[in-house]
């Protein structure tokens, strides 16, 4: 519009016709206020529009953030609660009478071969178990995880057998390899399935 408005009002202060000059010297004016008012308002739209997405992506993160908080909590719950089943399971499985749990403690203090035997009149497939799972298991192997199965700790293990804890770890260790047991399993737990 201002290549109309200019020249017309260039000829009207040519031909000395002031009113039509300032007229069009207004409307010139007028034109660019127009203009200026129109980029005023699309660079108000763009910072409406960049405040608007910048709410979103903070939403968004905060959505994000609760997510993944609720993830989190839904595996530690579940974890707990895994874990909570396998102390069940451990409790609810066949638990040994006092009196057979003390004679096989009392074989044990005296180093008494028949260990072995009682124990297996208590659990007679265990043996049978454990060489499923991994037939290169030696005799002493089994007897530890028969110490295992009655829930001995590893301070017990070590007193009864006259050995150090450490043997004792490196042996349940030893164990975990042969039987490629998960790290996050308790052994308990594992033996206690046999």
């Amino acid at each position: 519009m201002n290549e109309v408005y200019k020249p017309l009002q260039e000829i009207y202060q040519k031909l000395n016709i002031r009113d039509s000059a300032i007229y069009y010297q207004n409307k010139i004016k007028e034109y660019d206020l127009l203009v200026l008012n129109s980029k005023y308002n699309s660079l108000q739209e763009v910072i409406n529009r960049d405040k608007k997405e910048e709410k979103k992506s903070s939403k968004n993160y905060i959505i994000r953030i609760f997510i993944g908080l609720g993830a989190i909590g839904c595996i530690i719950i579940y974890f707990f609660k895994r874990k909570a089943k396998n102390t069940e399971e451990i409790l609810n499985s066949e638990p040994i009478l006092p009196e057979t749990y003390h004679h096989l403690i009392d074989l044990l203090e005296k180093k008494d071969p028949a260990f072995m035997f009682a124990f297996e009149k208590v659990y007679p497939k265990f043996r049978e178990n454990l060489l499923a799972k991994n037939a290169d298991l030696q005799q002493s192997e089994i007897e530890f995880c028969a110490l295992l199965k009655i829930q001995l700790t590893t301070k017990e293990i070590a007193k009864y057998t006259f050995i150090e804890t450490r043997t004792v770890q490196n042996k349940k260790y030893r164990l975990r390899k042969k039987f490629e047991i998960p790290s996050n399993l308790d052994i308990y737990i594992w033996i206690n399935q046999f």
